[in-house]
């Protein structure tokens, strides 16, 4: 049994107008990936009910306070209430969902952040990391060859997409 929780990875190319950060690598922890992939489901739905129904209940949950001031009296919304998620506050201010670059540079080993990452400063967002996508088979190569598994899931990719555009370029 490996030591450390199985990375899940995948590249992808992101539509950025920097033409050095299209081609991305993208990496995350199974557990991490999986709720960052859920994140990403929140994305597509339309109505409550299709919330509940394909989003994780903690992430319901979470959107739920915004969505219900239980102070004024307001009831949960349910089934083919429409859901907007470019209305919730967190989401307009880019607080939500996290941002995976942040993640990866939280949970990835400090070597691979060091030696192949490229770590940006932010003041308002938290510091963020990111991994050309030319790099990928070094990278996993250094976490196998750290005690890591590593496998391809090719839908992490969509974590890194631009939510309003929907495309890969």
């Amino acid at each position: 049994m490996a030591p450390y929780e199985p990375i899940w990875w995948a590249r992808t190319e992101v539509g950025y107008e920097d033409e050095k950060r299209r081609d991305q690598f993208v990496a995350l922890p199974e557990s991490l990936a999986k709720t960052a992939l859920s994140w990403r489901a929140v994305l597509k739905v339309t109505t409550f009910g299709e919330l509940r129904a394909g989003v994780e209940p903690a992430i319901v949950a979470e959107i739920l306070e915004w969505a219900v001031d239980e102070d004024s009296g307001d009831t949960p919304p349910m089934g083919e209430e429409p859901f907007d998620l470019s209305a919730f506050g967190p989401y307009q201010d880019v607080d939500w969902p996290p941002d995976p670059h942040a993640t990866m540079l939280a949970a990835l080993p400090a070597e691979i952040v060091d030696n192949f990452g490229t770590v940006e400063r932010t003041t308002m967002h938290g510091d963020t990391v990111r991994f050309p996508g030319r790099l990928a088979e070094a990278i996993c190569d250094e976490l196998v060859a750290t005690g890591y598994t590593v496998e391809e899931v090719p839908e992490l990719a969509e974590v890194l997409q631009d939510p309003a555009v929907e495309r890969r370029l």
